[in-house]
């Protein structure tokens, strides 16, 4: 007791810098490991073929995309031959919400239109679960997705059948033909953008979020499988059929070679102490 009162705020004072190192993830292994930074790998088209080049071993990423939830960012030039409805496709997303409720993918026909013309959400979170659709089908609930933790949600369309993953298991699946606007329009996949056509919140998305792909085919689960488990610094499963690629690693630049940028309307910046919560598949 006389050395336990003699040292005891030698004591206290180790346990408050212990408690702080855990809070900042000193004991966290992913702290030290190496980090690949700002386009280390993309996709380079040539007439030799669609190759990855650069440091593509899947590292984790430097940085992580912030979005406070008065933001939300849309690709530059938007994709003429989603505007098919019969059109195959894939699209992953690694999230990290700090709010139970927001829409995380949603589809546009105009930029930035939100509340007018075409637009509906594709990856929304209601209530801490996941749903996705595709218009004017039905919203599907795919799996339950925490705050404070990163989470992989993969959605596909193989022309009749739209599925959702949830760090590669699949969580529900639902047919039918989707709705598209026609014409020339080019579709916007929007990250955090509010949506009255929604599947229950329609709020914007707040968060984190990482290295956001967009396929022209609809992978098999197999693949899916696969692009889980290369985590969230995962490069192109299929290099040939990516139509977009936005690791969100420091910048908005799309990496799959087609010179597509994400245009940012709002409040958000990079992090880089964003691996609390994360968990190498």
């Amino acid at each position: 007791m006389e050395y336990l009162m003699t040292y005891a705020w030698a004591i206290l004072i180790i346990a408050v810098v212990m408690v702080v190192l855990y809070e900042l993830n000193a004991f966290n292994p992913i702290t030290y490991a190496p980090k690949a930074t700002p386009g280390a790998c993309q996709t380079v088209k040539s007439a030799a073929g669609i190759n990855l080049e650069g440091q593509c071993n899947n590292e984790l990423p430097r940085f992580a995309l912030d979005m406070s939830g008065t933001s939300y960012a849309s690709e530059q030039s938007g994709f003429q031959f989603m505007n098919n409805n019969t059109q195959q496709f894939t699209m992953s997303i690694w999230l990290d919400p700090s709010s139970p409720n927001g829409v995380v993918v949603d589809e546009l026909a105009m930029q930035y239109s939100g509340g007018w013309g075409w637009h509906d959400s594709w990856i929304e979170l209601v209530n801490g679960n996941a749903y996705i659709r595709v218009w004017n089908l039905p919203c599907v609930y795919i799996g339950a997705v925490a705050t404070g933790q990163w989470s992989n949600i993969i959605m596909t369309y193989d022309g009749n059948t739209y599925s959702g993953y949830v760090d590669g298991r699949l969580g529900g699946s639902g047919t039918g033909a989707r709705s598209v606007p026609g014409g020339s329009y080019q579709m916007y996949y929007s990250l955090g953008n509010a949506d009255t056509t929604s599947c229950g919140s329609g709020a914007q998305y707040q968060g984190m979020l990482a290295d956001f792909q967009l396929y022209n085919t609809s992978l098999t689960a197999s693949s899916v499988q696969s692009l889980y488990g290369q985590g969230i610094g995962a490069v192109p499963i299929t290099p040939l059929y990516i139509a977009g690629w936005w690791p969100l690693n420091g910048n908005t630049k799309d990496y799959s070679g087609n010179a597509d940028p994400i245009q940012t309307n709002g409040n958000i910046s990079f992090i880089g102490a964003w691996y609390g919560g994360y968990s190498q598949p």
